[in-house]
């Protein structure tokens, strides 16, 4: 007698993957709501992280001047080294400051940075809020892309861009006086370079609530302090259409300044 096997018929094999396929999806749009936590939750570590190391790369570099400018209105660096030599800073021994030997750091606002670090490109996204240093025993001074990253030019970009990512960051500096002033970061983390999916740091309702801001503050105990034109400014990013009513054009800060041993 011969035995006969059974098998799953063409229907039934139908109706198993249908309910299998249902099964997968449900499973999948269970996990949509922990992948958007995580990415949220990563997006806003990378742009706090990044916040604090542009506030302390400020803080730690000017707390000890001995000679320091803030101006706002410079229309480059070599423009506001000019704007400090002409109130004739004077060193220790009474002898005038060369531009050789001034540092500078640029809070660029304004300018448009490719992820690439190469100069933007018609289509190609790019972002905002980089830090530009001089090179020491340089007095020239390129703030826009390219950025020459062995310093020949006179200046680099501080932390390099693939530090920065993906992401917007607005950098001014407020309360300021003979003593000190406060450094304020607030951020856009993109998720892609489309620019489509973004993670903002920013609470634009109140300037006073800090609660979504990295603020470090700048204690300067010795320097003789040259102050022109620092109102606070905002920044719009215009590419993300935001805009609030407290935010105005983009403008870079330069942050002129010596140190004596």
């Amino acid at each position: 007698m011969v035995k006969k096997l059974k098998a799953f018929t063409l229907i039934e094999l139908i109706v198993a993957m249908a309910i299998l396929g249902i099964l997968m999806a449900g499973i999948v749009r269970m996990m949509d709501p922990i992948q958007t936590m995580f990415t949220t939750s990563t997006a806003a570590s990378q742009s706090e992280t990044v916040e604090r190391s542009i506030a302390s790369y400020i803080v730690e570099n000017v707390r000890y001047a001995t000679n320091l400018g803030i101006y706002k209105n410079a229309t480059s660096a070599s423009d506001a080294m000019n704007k400090f030599l002409a109130l004739n800073p004077q060193k220790r021994d009474g002898t005038a400051f060369t531009k050789d030997e001034l540092k500078v750091i640029c809070v660029n606002n304004a300018t448009d940075f490719s992820t690439t670090g190469k100069a933007p490109v018609a289509g190609e996204k790019t972002f905002r809020g980089r830090l530009i240093a001089k090179v020491d025993g340089q007095s020239n001074f390129k703030e826009a892309q390219p950025i020459d990253y062995t310093g020949s030019d006179g200046s680099y970009m501080v932390f390099g861009d693939a530090y920065y990512g993906t992401g917007d960051y607005y950098i001014r500096l407020e309360n300021i006086t003979s003593s000190g002033f406060d450094v304020v970061v607030e951020s856009d983390y993109y998720y892609t370079k489309a620019k489509n999916k973004m993670h903002r740091r920013v609470n634009a309702s109140n300037t006073n609530n800090y609660s979504n801001y990295t603020v470090m503050s700048v204690a300067l105990p010795n320097a003789s302090v040259i102050l022109e034109d620092v109102t606070p400014v905002f920044y719009t990013d215009i590419s993300s259409g935001y805009v609030p009513s407290l935010r105005t054009t983009p403008e870079n800060y330069y942050i002129v300044y010596t140190i004596e041993n």
